[in-house]
């Protein structure tokens, strides 16, 4: 008799030990062998003697959701009404491992369950099956009363990245509830369905700092052009990190009507809000970008000079020259080389000589190379017809 018609032959054994039944039922779960489905179902189902016979089928609820075997989906179904509170949760759990969608609907009314495990394993199976009929119920679950509850709910709506979730999503911004909001701007951005950026755009003025946070998050994933105005007002939030979130958003979508709001935003008083409006300026092409950038590279914090230099040599634009010149002096090492990478990309029609920085300041290998370059600079006539 090989290993697995002895764990069988053990579970089989009724008048035996039940936890030498759970044992076997364990470890066929772990075998995960399909021809154990139909012996643990008979497990499962049968009541026996009551209390004595519940652990045994605990653990075989638990085995078929192991073995993920689709015959078992019936019986674990009518296992949520099982007497016993504990199998009811094994139950839900193996439905969400099995991720039949044939259970969605007896999964949504085990949310309403007394018994806050299977309220839990409810949530986290419909999480699994990732079905949007269980949207609206999984919403509703974000009021329980039980923080564990209230986390799996989340979880799964996290989960659910269908289009046809996007509706019931749109009309729970409108909630009383500032989780239930935060939470579902959260799943909104995950879908990034187009259809949600108006009610998202209302959310950037949420009175909650997360929801209004989240919105310009889930809006920077979408990337429509209807959210522009909406996220240049919110370049004035109270916020550091919101407003370090709508740079990188309008850097994200790219609209040159932000560029004037963006150039406005390189004097904000947070060093990572103005980083991030640099690499937002670096990626619109506008011909105003040139010269906030050029401003941008005197900044006090290095890290935003850091940034600006390394915009400057994405954009590769001869009129930042003398400006990249100036910074192959800089105190820090990190702007020093992005200056040079810069310079080595930007040039121009006509060629002058660039005087190299003062003496005595430090240098790297490369920018030695192109303090000694003919670097060009563009003429008036240049900058005047790239202009136009």
């Amino acid at each position: 008799m090989n290993s697995f018609e002895t764990l069988i032959n053990e579970l089989q054994k009724y008048r035996e030990s039940e936890w030498s039944r759970c044992e076997a039922a364990r470890k066929l779960g772990i075998i995960a062998d399909p021809r154990a489905v139909e012996p643990l179902i008979a497990v499962l189902i049968d009541t026996g003697t009551g209390v004595r016979t519940v652990a045994v089928r605990i653990c075989a609820a638990n085995a078929l959701g192991n073995i993920k075997g689709p015959r078992a989906v019936e019986s674990l179904i009518d296992a949520l009404a099982d007497e016993y509170k504990a199998v009811r949760s094994s139950a839900a759990w193996a439905l969400g491992e099995i991720k039949d969608p044939s259970a969605v609907e007896p999964l949504i009314d085990a949310l309403g369950d007394e018994y806050e495990i299977l309220r839990y394993n409810s949530a986290y199976a419909l999480g699994e099956i990732a079905d949007p009929r269980a949207v609206e119920a999984l919403i509703a679950s974000l009021r329980d009363e039980d923080q564990r509850v209230r986390g799996s709910a989340e979880q799964a709506l996290g989960k659910i990245k269908d289009p046809l979730a996007v509706e019931p999503l749109i009309a729970a911004l409108k909630d009383n509830n500032k989780y239930i909001r935060s939470v579902v701007t959260r799943m909104l951005s995950a879908i990034a369905d187009p259809r949600a950026v108006e009610a998202l755009i209302a959310a950037t003025k949420d009175n909650d700092e997360d929801v209004h946070k989240d919105a310009t998050y889930a809006l920077g994933k979408i990337a429509d052009p209807r959210a522009v105005e909406a996220l240049i007002a919110a370049l004035g939030d109270e916020s550091k990190d919101v407003r370090k979130n709508v740079a990188r958003v309008l850097g994200k979508i790219a609209d040159p009507r932000a560029v004037e709001a963006l150039i406005a935003a390189t004097k904000d008083n947070d060093e990572d809000v103005r980083k991030s409006v640099v690499y937002a300026l670096g990626n619109i092409k506008d011909l105003r970008v040139v010269e906030a950038l050029i401003v941008s590279l005197g900044d006090e914090s290095k890290d935003v000079r850091c940034a600006t230099a390394c915009m400057l040599f994405k954009i590769a634009d001869p009129r930042a020259v003398e400006a990249l010149v100036v910074s192959l002096g800089d105190e820090s090492e990190d702007v020093r080389q992005w200056a040079a990478k810069a310079l080595s990309k930007a040039r121009a029609p006509r060629r002058h000589k660039i005087k190299s920085p003062p003496l005595g300041q430090q240098r790297t290998k490369k920018t030695k190379r192109i303090e000694h370059d003919v670097l060009t600079v563009p003429s008036k006539e240049y900058y005047e017809q790239e202009l136009k």
